[in-house]
């Protein structure tokens, strides 16, 4: 099962993105990827937050700082299946976690692993084979401008560029950088240049571009069609219109179903690797018992060999009986050391279980 984690800062649209994906590929449609909800949690998910978008017309609420979301969906996809466990927590969180703190550092990850606010959230994310990390330029256009000022644009940065360094060296290519509501942002879309560039314009401190250059970079609009409308506090605010469209959507899924056959093939190698590790130590320990009854057999036959001659002083002596006994027991020992020595070694092996059907 691959588990990809989605990370962005606060109001990137986590929670936007993953439920328009899951309900845009809830219907098998030729070859397109087909999603599958596998618990009541992800299918309530979808199901409460799309009702939000399309019904309500108003945006789902945000995740509460400290609370983890773990969804769980199967991907099929040409013929495959892929478990998918997706999992995020709330921007403002992971704002704080990777953007005030160096988590490169053994001592610094060590001790956030002790807080009880962030550790439990880290060691989810230790255990991710993918990452999304969610980008809204909103977050760093003029940001400076803002009242928090550009303590807060520095942080959000750092937060992106913390996470990359964290991940990187352990996922290297399972990463993917994508730009969220770039409706919003229509100069961006019109084709006129590629994503990276638009990260070395807008994200120039980072260095992400540069430093990381074979990650995915995409941009999305999950609900890129809004109409104005007034709050009950009587303010204006952006609402989802009626039958929205999604832009771009099927850049991410290939990403993922790309990524998900990645890890698959991954967990098959390292079971292969297991498997053939465990046949290996068997034979070993066969050859390791045969060995050892070869040199049991041995030491019985030298014993027989000082037993065979007492018997024959004893005959030289005139002491029939005794002889005739001893050299029957020597005769015996003989025929069962050599039975023993020769006997194959049956050992019952813990057969490793079939490599599940790809």
């Amino acid at each position: 099962m691959a588990r990809i984690a989605i990370l962005g800062t606060r109001e990137s649209g986590k929670t936007v993105l993953m439920t328009v994906l899951a309900k845009r590929y809830q219907n098998r449609v030729g070859n397109e990827p087909f999603l599958k909800a596998m618990d009541p949690r992800t299918m309530a998910f979808t199901e409460k937050n799309w009702h939000r978008l399309t019904v309500e017309r108003d945006w789902p609420p945000l995740t509460p700082p400290g609370e983890l979301m773990q969804l769980h969906w199967e991907l099929e996809h040409a013929g495959q299946s892929h478990g998918m466990q997706l999992f995020d927590f709330a921007g403002e969180t992971f704002r704080q976690v990777f953007g005030k703190h160096q988590l490169t550092d053994p001592a610094v990850r060590n001790r956030l692993g002790t807080d009880p606010s962030c550790g439990p959230l880290l060691a989810e994310l230790d255990r991710a084979d993918v990452l999304v990390l969610l980008i809204n330029l909103r977050d760093f256009i003029n940001r400076n401008n803002a009242p928090d000022g550009l303590e807060h644009l520095l942080e959000n940065q750092w937060a992106l560029r913390g996470a990359l360094d964290y991940f990187a060296p352990r996922l290297k290519n399972r990463i993917a950088l994508v730009f969220t509501q770039i409706d919003q942002y229509p100069e961006l879309v019109n084709g006129r240049r590629m994503w990276r560039d638009v990260l070395r314009e807008h994200l120039p401190a980072t260095q992400i571009a540069d430093i990381y250059q074979n990650l995915s970079c995409m941009g999305v609009a999950a609900v890129p069609e809004t109409e104005l409308a007034v709050g009950a506090d009587r303010q204006p605010f952006l609402r989802p219109a009626a039958n929205f469209s999604s832009w771009f959507l099927e850049s991410l899924m290939e990403f993922t179903v790309k990524t998900c056959a990645v890890v698959r093939a991954d967990e098959e190698d390292r079971e292969a690797q297991r498997i053939a590790a465990q046949l290996l130590a068997d034979e070993q320990r066969a050859e390791q018992e045969a060995k050892e009854c070869k040199a049991k057999a041995l030491q019985s036959l030298g014993w027989a060999g000082g037993s065979l001659v007492v018997g024959l002083l004893l005959l030289a002596n005139r002491n029939d009986w005794g002889g005739l006994l001893i050299i029957g027991a020597v005769a015996m020992t003989i025929h069962g050391a050599v039975q023993f020595g020769n006997r194959p070694v049956v050992r019952q092996r813990n057969v490793p279980p079939p490599l599940p059907k790809r």
